[in-house]
């Protein structure tokens, strides 16, 4: 009915970007993960909540899927769902944590699509990861990071700054060649610093 609708949404918060998790207790609950609190300014301890566009370090995340999933289980929140982009290597690690720990883990995936010139990440939950037509689109994504990443060391490099395309794999944990893991591996190579200046963190540099 309407009236337990607005009931409901009275006791609703909202946990990063438009991501809804319903309260139940009073208790406030700190976020290992470091990102904003929702709309009532806390994280609510016994809260039902979900979380279903995480990028891992597969892709352009920080931690590892099995790290996300003890985040995930040490924030109470009960599903999840690991979205790297245009990557699925980090699904079953990420699963078979979640099976230890009491997490449910949806397969998932951002992919970055050319609409008629125009670059889409569309988030696919739920999805086959061995599915043979998405492991070839995914193979090619991957050759297509590739020849970027190339491209964009080859013109860091004619700017000055000390880095190889080694660093940035070794950064990649296994995954595709992302921005994050070009700007990680030219951060942390100390030949870098005098022309970094002030910049110190992987956002500021991108």
């Amino acid at each position: 009915s309407r009236a337990s609708e607005r009931k409901a949404r009275r006791h609703s918060y909202y946990y990063g970007e438009g991501r809804r998790a319903v309260a139940h207790g009073p208790e406030e609950l700190e976020d290992p993960m470091g990102r904003p609190r929702g709309r009532a300014g806390r994280i609510e301890k016994n809260m039902n909540l979900i979380d279903l566009q995480i990028q891992s370090s597969i892709s352009d995340g920080k931690y590892s899927p099995r790290e996300l999933v003890i985040m995930a289980h040490d924030m109470r929140l009960t599903t999840i769902s690991i979205t790297d982009h245009d990557a699925v290597q980090g699904v079953f690690e990420a699963i078979n944590a979640g099976r230890e720990l009491g997490v449910e883990v949806i397969s998932g995936i951002e992919l970055s699509v050319d609409f008629h010139g125009k670059l889409l990440h569309i988030l696919g939950l739920g999805i086959d990861v061995e599915d043979r037509a998405l492991t070839a689109m995914l193979a090619k994504a991957v050759q297509d990071r590739e020849d970027g990443a190339i491209e964009m060391v080859r013109r860091l490099q004619e700017e000055g700054f000390s880095v190889t395309l080694e660093a940035v794999r070794s950064e990649t944990h296994g995954g595709a060649i992302g921005r994050p893991h070009i700007s990680e591996a030219v951060l942390k190579n100390p030949e870098n610093r005098g022309k970094l200046g002030n910049i110190r963190s992987m956002h500021e540099f991108i």
